[in-house]
């Protein structure tokens, strides 16, 4: 594969009059060659406009999951300008700071005023609308078109992290990056023009962007995308489009769970589904598996290896209970505490290094420096590796709960809490004490009727008695990040603990 997405051009003749993207309930059907020709018009429109722009100038998109996404983003791709993606959810206030830090060429938007548009007048960046006929409205005049075009190491997205270790880092995913991810991705699961994906996470995040939308476009596959995840209306645009493969994060998988309609879905509809971006608890792993009769692969992703990392394989390969699978294109190792890498079965922190990582984050020397050893680049998780290359994820470093010198993996806790049939969602975490410097405690989301002293009574017989919580708060939700993942080291904070 050419390394730029310029490669688009080349796309099979075969696949032309194909459906690309379905926007259920007769939104929309747009074909490969309609959506071709409407990337390149949008590319055309901007060629002068950014003439003469410094190549790492990026533009931020500001919209929901809809074809104007996929369209502005792919033509920006195209003349080799960064899109800088931006959750639409977000506040003026909060929407200013990554605008102000970034200075985009310009902000794309849907008609309409918006929270995005107020931050980028306050902080001086340009507004553009994006028509649903994909013309781009309030371009200024730009100089002679000088037909930019992408280079392999051209910046083709721009992303914050989470922030959940620290305060947010930008990470530039160049067009080798991404691409390398597609592939991995695309051979992993044996992505084909036969399949379709129902697309239920946000296409800011790079899980929904690269894993979900990427990787079926360019395995010749249909996208099927709804404006927002519903669990209401998931089977409804199931039984109606076919898709025959979906990847969410583990809430989302929870949510579909506890919807009475999801048993009117035929078993087998799926040919795998895929869940990532945070811990799958295997009870909940069981439970889709039996519902709806198709094998649930977990992977193992992050923004800066460009998503995915690793995966347990499709049947008939071996899935590992409790394991993310093995690197997937990519070279996985355990590293000690002075920085080499640990034999099989040691635990330690997990360093990654391949085509799809970036280089280093942005204008960050720093991070950099800690980020980096030898090569590889360490993602703040611990885990192990076992002979095979197997890799079972314990925590994030900054996540373990440090209860008197013993370091204590949290998600070993949720595990238990979500063995009690009254339990639908449970979080174990830390709260500073003066005596043990952090205790335990958790936060569950009930299903049925259950007390604090029933929950108790569970982990005091299934944990050792450090690792059981000295308090459990029961709650109606928990705080979760834009991508879906529950914020496990805000929740002292939400809870008015620290």
């Amino acid at each position: 594969m050419t390394k730029s997405f310029r490669s688009l051009e080349n796309i099979s003749p075969d696949l032309n009059d194909k459906i690309a993207l379905t926007v259920p309930d007769g939104g929309l059907n747009l074909a490969y060659g309609q959506l071709l020709e409407a990337i390149a018009k949008t590319a055309e429109s901007l060629q002068p406009v950014v003439a003469d722009w410094p190549e790492e100038r990026p533009i931020a998109l500001s919209f929901g999951n809809c074809p104007e996404f996929v369209v502005s983003f792919l033509a920006l791709a195209w003349i080799g300008i960064p899109a800088m993606p931006l959750n639409p959810a977000l506040t003026a206030d909060l929407a200013a700071e990554p605008l102000a830090d970034e200075q985009p060429g310009a902000l794309i938007s849907p008609p309409g005023p918006s929270a995005l548009r107020e931050a980028a007048a306050r902080v001086g960046v340009p507004c553009w609308t994006m028509l649903p006929d994909f013309r781009i409205d309030g371009l200024p005049q730009g100089g002679k078109s000088r037909n930019r075009m992408p280079k392999p190491d051209s910046t083709a997205l721009l992303l914050q992290t989470s922030g959940t270790t620290g305060k947010p880092k930008w990470v530039p995913l160049t067009h080798a990056n991404l691409l390398a991810s597609i592939d991995n991705i695309t051979a992993t699961y044996k992505l084909s023009p036969a399949d379709s994906t129902l697309l239920v996470m946000p296409l800011f995040h790079v899980h929904g962007l690269v894993a979900a939308l990427l990787s079926t476009l360019y395995s010749g596959g249909r996208v099927i995308l709804p404006p927002r995840f519903s669990a209401s209306h998931f089977v409804e645009w199931t039984l109606a489009e076919n898709p025959t493969w979906y990847t969410a994060v583990p809430t989302i998988h929870r949510i579909l769970l506890g919807h009475s309609e999801m048993q009117n879905i035929p078993r087998g509809q799926f040919r795998f589904i895929r869940s990532c971006s945070s811990y799958l608890a295997p009870e909940i792993k069981a439970r889709i598996k039996e519902l709806l009769g198709a094998p649930v692969v977990e992977a193992y992703g992050m923004t800066e290896a460009a998503h995915q990392i690793a995966s347990n394989p499709l049947p008939p390969a071996e899935r590992l209970a409790g394991s993310v699978g093995q690197g997937t294109g990519v070279e996985v190792v355990i590293l000690g505490s002075d920085g080499n890498i640990l034999a099989a079965g040691e635990e330690g922190e997990i360093a990654i290094r391949g085509d799809n990582v970036m280089s280093g984050y942005l204008n960050n020397p720093e991070a950099n420096a800690s980020a980096f050893v030898n090569g590889f680049l360490r993602t703040g998780d611990i885990g192990q590796i076992d002979a095979n290359g197997y890799i079972s994820l314990l925590g994030r470093k900054k996540e373990f709960i440090n209860r008197g010198g013993e370091k204590i993996p949290p998600v070993q806790i949720d595990d238990v809490l979500l063995e009690i049939p009254g339990v639908a969602m449970a979080v174990a975490f830390g709260v500073p004490d003066t005596m043990y410097g952090e205790t335990v405690h958790a936060a569950v989301v009930p299903k049925g009727p259950v007390t604090e002293e029933e929950i108790l009574a569970h982990c005091r017989e299934k944990l050792p008695r450090f690792m059981v919580p000295v308090k459990i708060h029961i709650v109606s939700e928990l705080p979760h990040g834009p991508s879906g993942k529950v914020s496990r080291i805000t929740l002292p904070k939400t809870l008015g603990l620290a």
